[in-house]
Protein backbone atom coordinates (compact mmCIF):
# COMPACT_ATOMS: atom_id res chain seq x y z
CA UNK A 1 0.00 0.00 0.00
CA UNK A 2 3.19 2.71 0.96
CA UNK A 3 4.59 2.35 -2.35
CA UNK A 4 1.20 3.29 -4.24
CA UNK A 5 -0.74 5.36 -1.83
CA UNK A 6 1.11 8.00 0.09
CA UNK A 7 -0.99 10.13 2.52
CA UNK A 8 -0.86 13.64 1.70
CA UNK A 9 -2.90 15.57 4.47
CA UNK A 10 -2.19 14.79 8.35
CA UNK A 11 -5.77 15.05 9.53
CA UNK A 12 -8.52 12.60 8.10
CA UNK A 13 -11.45 13.91 6.05
CA UNK A 14 -13.48 12.25 8.21
CA UNK A 15 -13.53 10.40 11.59
CA UNK A 16 -16.09 8.16 12.74
CA UNK A 17 -15.89 5.25 15.62
CA UNK A 18 -15.20 2.63 13.54
CA UNK A 19 -13.65 4.02 10.33
CA UNK A 20 -11.91 7.11 9.35
CA UNK A 21 -11.18 8.69 5.50
CA UNK A 22 -7.85 9.71 4.43
CA UNK A 23 -6.82 11.65 1.84
CA UNK A 24 -4.30 9.83 -0.40
CA UNK A 25 -2.48 10.48 -3.56
CA UNK A 26 -1.88 7.14 -6.24
CA UNK A 27 1.05 7.49 -7.61
CA UNK A 28 0.63 4.85 -10.14
CA UNK A 29 -2.68 6.47 -11.75
CA UNK A 30 -1.51 10.45 -10.53
CA UNK A 31 -4.69 10.92 -9.18
CA UNK A 32 -5.99 11.89 -5.62
CA UNK A 33 -8.10 9.07 -3.73
CA UNK A 34 -10.22 8.66 -0.68
CA UNK A 35 -8.97 5.23 1.61
CA UNK A 36 -11.36 3.92 4.20
CA UNK A 37 -10.00 2.67 7.00
CA UNK A 38 -11.67 0.57 9.09
CA UNK A 39 -10.52 -0.31 12.52
CA UNK A 40 -12.01 -1.25 15.93
CA UNK A 41 -14.65 -3.09 14.26
CA UNK A 42 -15.55 -6.22 16.46
CA UNK A 43 -14.02 -8.99 15.58
CA UNK A 44 -11.90 -7.35 12.54
CA UNK A 45 -8.82 -10.02 13.33
CA UNK A 46 -10.87 -12.42 12.81
CA UNK A 47 -11.23 -14.31 9.13
CA UNK A 48 -14.87 -14.52 9.18
CA UNK A 49 -15.31 -10.62 9.83
CA UNK A 50 -12.81 -9.49 7.46
CA UNK A 51 -14.06 -11.79 4.98
CA UNK A 52 -17.53 -9.82 5.43
CA UNK A 53 -16.01 -6.62 5.12
CA UNK A 54 -13.94 -7.80 1.91
CA UNK A 55 -17.20 -9.12 -0.23
CA UNK A 56 -19.18 -5.81 0.68
CA UNK A 57 -16.13 -3.80 -1.17
CA UNK A 58 -16.41 -6.25 -3.70
CA UNK A 59 -19.60 -5.62 -4.40
CA UNK A 60 -19.84 -1.90 -4.10
CA UNK A 61 -17.21 -1.85 -6.38
CA UNK A 62 -20.01 -3.12 -8.91
CA UNK A 63 -22.24 -0.03 -8.49
CA UNK A 64 -21.29 2.28 -11.26
CA UNK A 65 -23.66 5.09 -11.04
CA UNK A 66 -22.87 9.37 -10.98
CA UNK A 67 -23.84 10.16 -7.57
CA UNK A 68 -22.44 7.17 -6.59
CA UNK A 69 -18.14 7.55 -5.66
CA UNK A 70 -16.41 4.89 -7.58
CA UNK A 71 -14.59 2.09 -5.44
CA UNK A 72 -11.05 1.49 -6.98
CA UNK A 73 -9.25 -0.98 -4.91
CA UNK A 74 -9.37 -2.92 -1.61
CA UNK A 75 -6.87 -4.20 0.99
CA UNK A 76 -6.94 -6.17 3.50
CA UNK A 77 -4.85 -6.61 6.51
CA UNK A 78 -4.68 -9.43 9.82
CA UNK A 79 -5.83 -6.72 11.37
CA UNK A 80 -7.66 -3.46 9.41
CA UNK A 81 -9.25 -3.19 5.82
CA UNK A 82 -8.97 -0.12 3.55
CA UNK A 83 -11.34 0.82 1.22
CA UNK A 84 -9.54 3.20 -1.78
CA UNK A 85 -12.85 5.36 -2.84
CA UNK A 86 -13.01 8.20 -5.45
CA UNK A 87 -11.95 11.17 -3.94
CA UNK A 88 -14.72 14.38 -4.53
CA UNK A 89 -13.84 17.63 -3.75
CA UNK A 90 -16.51 20.06 -2.18
CA UNK A 91 -18.36 20.00 1.46
CA UNK A 92 -21.09 17.73 3.01
CA UNK A 93 -24.76 18.97 3.44
CA UNK A 94 -23.96 18.91 7.06
CA UNK A 95 -21.50 21.76 7.04
CA UNK A 96 -23.85 23.87 4.59
CA UNK A 97 -26.42 23.74 7.69
CA UNK A 98 -24.35 24.36 10.12
CA UNK A 99 -23.36 27.52 8.48
CA UNK A 100 -26.68 28.32 8.45
CA UNK A 101 -26.54 27.79 4.49
CA UNK A 102 -30.15 26.61 3.74
CA UNK A 103 -31.16 24.78 0.47
CA UNK A 104 -33.89 26.72 -1.59
CA UNK A 105 -36.95 24.37 -2.39
CA UNK A 106 -35.85 24.20 -5.88
CA UNK A 107 -32.07 23.19 -4.97
CA UNK A 108 -32.80 21.23 -2.54
CA UNK A 109 -35.16 19.37 -4.67
CA UNK A 110 -32.37 18.95 -7.43
CA UNK A 111 -30.13 17.79 -5.16
CA UNK A 112 -31.79 15.20 -3.96
CA UNK A 113 -33.64 14.04 -7.13
CA UNK A 114 -30.16 12.72 -7.81
CA UNK A 115 -29.90 11.46 -4.53
CA UNK A 116 -33.13 9.45 -5.13
CA UNK A 117 -32.00 8.03 -8.03
CA UNK A 118 -28.63 7.16 -6.91
CA UNK A 119 -30.72 5.16 -3.67
CA UNK A 120 -32.83 3.42 -6.11
CA UNK A 121 -30.44 2.22 -8.22
CA UNK A 122 -28.35 1.02 -4.82
CA UNK A 123 -32.16 -0.64 -4.26
CA UNK A 124 -32.35 -2.51 -7.67
CA UNK A 125 -28.96 -4.49 -6.73
CA UNK A 126 -29.82 -5.32 -3.46
CA UNK A 127 -28.46 -2.92 -1.21
CA UNK A 128 -29.36 -0.99 2.05
CA UNK A 129 -27.27 2.03 2.67
CA UNK A 130 -28.68 2.10 6.21
CA UNK A 131 -26.59 5.55 7.31
CA UNK A 132 -28.23 8.18 4.82
CA UNK A 133 -27.85 11.60 6.59
CA UNK A 134 -26.54 15.10 5.34
CA UNK A 135 -22.56 14.32 7.49
CA UNK A 136 -23.28 11.75 4.03
CA UNK A 137 -24.61 14.26 1.19
CA UNK A 138 -21.29 15.80 -0.99
CA UNK A 139 -22.15 18.59 -2.75
CA UNK A 140 -19.49 19.49 -5.32
CA UNK A 141 -17.91 22.62 -5.33
CA UNK A 142 -19.22 23.33 -8.93
CA UNK A 143 -22.81 23.52 -6.83
CA UNK A 144 -24.34 21.23 -9.62
CA UNK A 145 -23.14 17.63 -8.48
CA UNK A 146 -23.68 15.65 -5.62
CA UNK A 147 -23.32 12.19 -4.37
CA UNK A 148 -23.75 9.63 -2.08
CA UNK A 149 -20.95 8.81 0.46
CA UNK A 150 -20.07 6.58 2.98
CA UNK A 151 -21.34 2.80 2.04
CA UNK A 152 -18.91 0.73 4.25
CA UNK A 153 -22.33 -0.17 6.34
CA UNK A 154 -24.30 -1.02 3.37
CA UNK A 155 -26.27 -4.20 4.25
CA UNK A 156 -25.76 -6.52 0.94
CA UNK A 157 -28.62 -8.99 0.19
CA UNK A 158 -27.78 -12.46 0.61
CA UNK A 159 -24.86 -10.91 3.45
CA UNK A 160 -25.32 -11.35 6.95
CA UNK A 161 -25.76 -8.15 8.11
CA UNK A 162 -23.13 -6.34 10.72
CA UNK A 163 -25.60 -6.07 12.77
CA UNK A 164 -25.49 -10.00 13.95
CA UNK A 165 -21.58 -8.87 14.86
CA UNK A 166 -22.85 -5.69 16.86
CA UNK A 167 -26.03 -6.63 18.87
CA UNK A 168 -27.12 -3.06 17.75
CA UNK A 169 -28.58 -1.22 14.64
CA UNK A 170 -25.76 0.22 12.55
CA UNK A 171 -26.36 3.97 12.05
CA UNK A 172 -26.81 7.03 12.79
CA UNK A 173 -29.62 7.19 15.60
CA UNK A 174 -30.73 10.61 14.22
CA UNK A 175 -31.86 9.27 11.12
CA UNK A 176 -32.50 5.87 11.48
CA UNK A 177 -36.37 4.66 10.55
CA UNK A 178 -38.50 3.00 13.19
CA UNK A 179 -37.88 -0.10 11.96
CA UNK A 180 -34.02 0.24 11.64
CA UNK A 181 -34.08 1.11 15.33
CA UNK A 182 -36.49 -1.79 16.50
CA UNK A 183 -33.72 -3.95 15.05
CA UNK A 184 -35.76 -5.54 12.57
CA UNK A 185 -34.75 -6.35 8.78
CA UNK A 186 -34.73 -3.33 6.79
CA UNK A 187 -35.36 -2.87 3.25
CA UNK A 188 -35.14 0.22 1.05
CA UNK A 189 -38.19 2.15 2.93
CA UNK A 190 -35.17 2.48 5.88
CA UNK A 191 -33.38 4.59 2.99
CA UNK A 192 -36.15 6.49 2.24
CA UNK A 193 -37.28 7.49 5.53
CA UNK A 194 -33.57 9.01 6.29
CA UNK A 195 -33.33 10.56 3.00
CA UNK A 196 -36.49 12.74 3.81
CA UNK A 197 -35.36 13.53 7.24
CA UNK A 198 -31.88 14.73 5.52
CA UNK A 199 -34.28 16.58 2.96
CA UNK A 200 -36.45 18.36 5.54
CA UNK A 201 -33.41 19.30 7.50
CA UNK A 202 -32.01 20.99 4.30
CA UNK A 203 -34.85 23.30 3.43
CA UNK A 204 -35.59 24.47 6.92
CA UNK A 205 -32.57 24.41 8.93
CA UNK A 206 -34.18 21.89 11.73
CA UNK A 207 -34.93 18.19 11.84
CA UNK A 208 -38.65 17.65 12.22
CA UNK A 209 -41.25 16.04 14.53
CA UNK A 210 -42.08 12.49 14.09
CA UNK A 211 -44.47 11.48 13.57
CA UNK A 212 -44.75 14.06 10.87
CA UNK A 213 -48.27 15.59 10.98
CA UNK A 214 -49.42 18.27 8.71
CA UNK A 215 -48.69 21.42 11.07
CA UNK A 216 -45.40 20.39 10.72
CA UNK A 217 -45.54 20.79 6.93
CA UNK A 218 -43.23 24.24 6.10
CA UNK A 219 -40.60 23.72 3.69
CA UNK A 220 -41.95 26.47 1.95
CA UNK A 221 -42.85 24.35 -1.28
CA UNK A 222 -46.77 22.20 -0.62
CA UNK A 223 -45.24 19.62 -3.27
CA UNK A 224 -42.18 19.30 -1.08
CA UNK A 225 -43.89 18.70 2.02
CA UNK A 226 -45.83 15.87 0.51
CA UNK A 227 -43.63 14.29 -0.82
CA UNK A 228 -41.66 14.33 2.14
CA UNK A 229 -44.66 13.42 4.44
CA UNK A 230 -45.10 10.76 1.97
CA UNK A 231 -40.91 9.02 2.98
CA UNK A 232 -41.60 9.60 6.94
CA UNK A 233 -44.42 7.45 6.74
CA UNK A 234 -44.46 4.86 10.16
CA UNK A 235 -45.27 2.09 7.40
CA UNK A 236 -42.54 1.15 5.39
CA UNK A 237 -44.87 0.03 2.92
CA UNK A 238 -46.80 3.15 3.12
CA UNK A 239 -43.40 5.21 2.22
CA UNK A 240 -42.46 6.26 -1.29
CA UNK A 241 -40.11 4.28 -3.38
CA UNK A 242 -36.96 6.11 -4.03
CA UNK A 243 -37.55 6.21 -7.75
CA UNK A 244 -41.12 7.71 -7.78
CA UNK A 245 -39.63 10.22 -5.41
CA UNK A 246 -36.77 10.87 -7.76
CA UNK A 247 -39.71 11.53 -10.29
CA UNK A 248 -41.62 13.98 -7.93
CA UNK A 249 -38.41 15.71 -6.94
CA UNK A 250 -37.59 16.19 -10.87
CA UNK A 251 -40.90 17.48 -12.00
CA UNK A 252 -40.76 20.64 -8.83
CA UNK A 253 -36.96 21.32 -9.45
CA UNK A 254 -34.66 24.08 -11.91
CA UNK A 255 -31.57 23.69 -12.16
CA UNK A 256 -29.21 25.81 -9.69
CA UNK A 257 -28.77 28.78 -11.69
CA UNK A 258 -24.99 28.85 -13.11
CA UNK A 259 -23.95 31.53 -15.57
CA UNK A 260 -24.47 29.81 -19.35
CA UNK A 261 -20.79 29.78 -20.26
CA UNK A 262 -19.95 27.91 -17.14
CA UNK A 263 -22.82 25.78 -17.51
CA UNK A 264 -21.93 24.92 -21.07
CA UNK A 265 -18.52 24.16 -19.95
CA UNK A 266 -19.33 21.96 -16.96
CA UNK A 267 -21.48 19.94 -18.68
CA UNK A 268 -18.89 19.73 -21.89
CA UNK A 269 -16.10 18.09 -19.02
CA UNK A 270 -18.90 16.21 -17.08
CA UNK A 271 -20.40 14.84 -20.38
CA UNK A 272 -16.05 13.80 -21.32
CA UNK A 273 -15.82 12.03 -17.67
CA UNK A 274 -18.65 10.28 -18.60
CA UNK A 275 -17.44 8.98 -21.80
CA UNK A 276 -14.03 8.24 -20.66
CA UNK A 277 -15.52 5.88 -17.61
CA UNK A 278 -17.76 4.37 -20.57
CA UNK A 279 -15.07 3.56 -22.64
CA UNK A 280 -12.98 2.04 -20.34
CA UNK A 281 -15.59 -0.24 -19.04
CA UNK A 282 -16.00 -0.94 -22.62
CA UNK A 283 -12.36 -2.06 -23.07
CA UNK A 284 -12.32 -4.66 -20.35
CA UNK A 285 -15.09 -6.09 -21.56
CA UNK A 286 -14.15 -6.83 -24.37
CA UNK A 287 -10.24 -7.27 -23.16
CA UNK A 288 -12.06 -10.52 -21.12
CA UNK A 289 -13.56 -11.97 -24.09
CA UNK A 290 -10.68 -11.87 -26.70
CA UNK A 291 -8.56 -13.41 -23.28
CA UNK A 292 -10.95 -16.39 -23.84
CA UNK A 293 -10.01 -19.15 -25.37
CA UNK A 294 -13.20 -21.63 -24.29
CA UNK A 295 -16.03 -19.60 -23.14
CA UNK A 296 -17.76 -21.41 -20.68
CA UNK A 297 -20.83 -21.08 -19.47
CA UNK A 298 -20.38 -19.28 -16.64
CA UNK A 299 -18.17 -16.76 -18.20
CA UNK A 300 -20.99 -15.94 -21.28
CA UNK A 301 -23.04 -15.31 -17.76
CA UNK A 302 -19.91 -13.11 -16.76
CA UNK A 303 -20.40 -11.27 -20.36
CA UNK A 304 -24.43 -11.03 -19.83
CA UNK A 305 -23.50 -9.33 -16.29
CA UNK A 306 -20.73 -7.23 -17.96
CA UNK A 307 -23.20 -5.78 -20.85
CA UNK A 308 -26.16 -5.23 -18.10
CA UNK A 309 -23.83 -2.90 -15.63
CA UNK A 310 -22.84 -0.89 -18.61
CA UNK A 311 -26.07 -0.32 -19.64
CA UNK A 312 -26.92 0.40 -16.36
CA UNK A 313 -23.79 3.35 -15.94
CA UNK A 314 -25.38 4.43 -19.59
CA UNK A 315 -28.80 5.02 -18.29
CA UNK A 316 -27.14 6.41 -14.90
CA UNK A 317 -25.50 9.25 -17.13
CA UNK A 318 -28.33 10.35 -18.91
CA UNK A 319 -30.67 10.25 -16.68
CA UNK A 320 -28.23 12.29 -14.61
CA UNK A 321 -27.67 14.91 -17.32
CA UNK A 322 -32.00 14.40 -18.05
CA UNK A 323 -32.45 15.76 -14.98
CA UNK A 324 -30.05 18.65 -15.56
CA UNK A 325 -32.57 19.54 -18.36
CA UNK A 326 -29.95 20.06 -21.15
CA UNK A 327 -31.87 20.82 -23.83
CA UNK A 328 -33.11 23.81 -22.07
CA UNK A 329 -29.76 25.39 -20.32
CA UNK A 330 -27.46 23.90 -23.27
CA UNK A 331 -29.00 22.97 -25.79
CA UNK A 332 -25.62 23.32 -27.69
CA UNK A 333 -24.48 20.27 -25.70
CA UNK A 334 -27.57 17.87 -26.90
CA UNK A 335 -25.71 16.26 -29.37
CA UNK A 336 -24.09 14.75 -27.26
CA UNK A 337 -27.14 13.37 -25.23
CA UNK A 338 -28.43 11.99 -28.28
CA UNK A 339 -24.60 10.71 -29.56
CA UNK A 340 -24.98 8.86 -25.47
CA UNK A 341 -28.84 7.92 -26.47
CA UNK A 342 -27.95 5.99 -29.83
CA UNK A 343 -24.96 4.25 -28.24
CA UNK A 344 -27.41 2.75 -25.85
CA UNK A 345 -29.62 1.56 -28.47
CA UNK A 346 -26.45 0.14 -30.16
CA UNK A 347 -25.71 -1.87 -26.53
CA UNK A 348 -29.08 -3.30 -26.77
CA UNK A 349 -29.55 -4.29 -30.61
CA UNK A 350 -25.67 -5.59 -30.73
CA UNK A 351 -24.46 -6.89 -27.26
CA UNK A 352 -27.14 -7.58 -25.04
CA UNK A 353 -29.50 -9.24 -27.57
CA UNK A 354 -27.38 -11.73 -28.86
CA UNK A 355 -26.13 -12.54 -25.03
CA UNK A 356 -29.57 -13.03 -24.47
CA UNK A 357 -30.74 -15.07 -26.96
CA UNK A 358 -28.07 -17.54 -26.25
CA UNK A 359 -28.83 -17.70 -22.78
CA UNK A 360 -32.66 -18.36 -23.73
CA UNK A 361 -31.76 -21.19 -26.65
CA UNK A 362 -28.78 -22.73 -24.32
CA UNK A 363 -31.58 -22.99 -21.35
CA UNK A 364 -34.09 -24.62 -23.62
CA UNK A 365 -31.55 -27.27 -25.03
CA UNK A 366 -31.11 -27.94 -21.24
CA UNK A 367 -34.96 -28.39 -20.81
CA UNK A 368 -35.37 -30.79 -23.88
CA UNK A 369 -32.55 -32.73 -22.35
CA UNK A 370 -31.14 -32.47 -26.00
CA UNK A 371 -26.79 -31.98 -25.10
CA UNK A 372 -25.71 -32.65 -28.05
CA UNK A 373 -28.15 -30.11 -29.92
CA UNK A 374 -26.60 -26.98 -31.20
CA UNK A 375 -28.25 -24.11 -29.51
CA UNK A 376 -29.36 -21.40 -32.45
CA UNK A 377 -26.37 -19.28 -31.58
CA UNK A 378 -23.18 -21.21 -30.41
CA UNK A 379 -20.86 -19.45 -27.98
CA UNK A 380 -17.98 -18.28 -30.63
CA UNK A 381 -20.49 -16.61 -33.26
CA UNK A 382 -22.38 -15.27 -30.31
CA UNK A 383 -18.90 -13.39 -29.15
CA UNK A 384 -17.97 -12.84 -32.30
CA UNK A 385 -21.03 -10.53 -32.63
CA UNK A 386 -20.72 -8.91 -29.09
CA UNK A 387 -17.29 -7.86 -30.07
CA UNK A 388 -18.01 -6.36 -33.55
CA UNK A 389 -20.75 -4.61 -31.22
CA UNK A 390 -18.62 -3.36 -28.77
CA UNK A 391 -16.06 -2.00 -31.76
CA UNK A 392 -19.67 -0.09 -33.07
CA UNK A 393 -19.86 1.19 -29.64
CA UNK A 394 -16.52 2.07 -29.25
CA UNK A 395 -16.81 4.27 -32.22
CA UNK A 396 -19.49 6.49 -31.58
CA UNK A 397 -18.15 6.83 -28.06
CA UNK A 398 -14.69 7.83 -29.64
CA UNK A 399 -16.83 9.66 -31.91
CA UNK A 400 -18.33 11.74 -28.98
CA UNK A 401 -15.29 12.41 -27.56
CA UNK A 402 -13.44 13.95 -29.97
CA UNK A 403 -15.91 16.24 -30.98
CA UNK A 404 -16.45 17.04 -27.10
CA UNK A 405 -12.21 17.82 -27.05
CA UNK A 406 -12.38 19.71 -30.41
CA UNK A 407 -14.89 21.96 -28.68
CA UNK A 408 -13.22 22.76 -25.34
CA UNK A 409 -10.25 24.01 -27.65
CA UNK A 410 -10.25 28.08 -26.92
CA UNK A 411 -13.15 27.29 -24.48
CA UNK A 412 -13.33 30.14 -21.81
CA UNK A 413 -11.16 30.04 -18.32
CA UNK A 414 -12.91 28.77 -15.26
CA UNK A 415 -13.69 30.44 -12.42
CA UNK A 416 -10.13 30.82 -10.98
CA UNK A 417 -9.04 32.81 -13.85
CA UNK A 418 -5.71 30.61 -13.94
CA UNK A 419 -6.31 27.72 -16.43
CA UNK A 420 -9.31 25.76 -18.25
CA UNK A 421 -11.15 23.06 -16.48
CA UNK A 422 -9.40 19.81 -17.88
CA UNK A 423 -10.06 16.21 -17.02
Amino acid sequence: MEQRYSKTHEKPLGDGAQASVWLFHDSILDRPVAIKHFEGVPGIDCEPERERLNREAKLMARLNHPNIPQVYDLISRPDSVQIVFQYIEGESLADRIRRDERLSPPDAAYYFSLLASAIAFLHAKGSVHRDIKPANILIGRDRASVWIVDLGIALITGLDPLTEIHDRPIGTKKYMSPEQLAGERLSGSSDVYSLGLSLYEAVTGRFPKVPFELHCRNTGDPNLDNLVARCLKQNPEERISAADLSLGLNSIKPVPEIPSPELSLFLRNSFLAALKEIRDVINADMGEILRERAPTKDAMLDHILAATELSALMTGYLNVFRLMRVSERAPDCMYVFTGLDNAMNTLARDILLPLEKHAISAKRSRKTGRKKAKPVHDVQRTLKRVLTGFRKLLKKIDGLTNILSASLIGYPFDGDGDKPNEY
